[in-house]
């Protein structure tokens, strides 16, 4: 974030034709970038990191009487908040016989 040396308010970025700038909404100062700018993020997905840990799941994980697409009737199941707190949380579900997964 970067702020305008004369009023101190906080600089927008804007694109021209072929360069980029800092511009300030308040105040006529602009400052034109000549650095491209490039920001990566690489994940690695750690072992600590999955939500369903088959080894874990006859240990921590409950069950119950749900059918799945094979016909088994007993999975496993257990729920996480995946949106905003007021909304109701996610179930997600893992046949203990074809290992599928779905989520309600």
């Amino acid at each position: 974030m970067h702020f305008c040396p004369d009023c101190d308010n906080m600089l927008v970025m804007k694109k021209d034709q072929l360069s980029y700038s800092y511009c300030c909404n308040t105040c006529s100062y602009q400052k034109d970038l000549y650095v491209a700018l490039k920001h990566t993020v690489e994940y690695i997905t750690r072992k600590e990191d999955l939500v369903w840990n088959e080894e874990d799941e006859s240990k921590t994980l409950d069950f119950c009487e749900k059918l799945c697409e094979c016909g088994e009737t007993r999975v496993s199941y257990f729920q996480m908040q995946t949106r905003s707190a007021d909304e109701p949380m996610t179930i997600f579900y893992k046949c203990t016989s074809c290992k599928a997964t779905w989520r309600e």
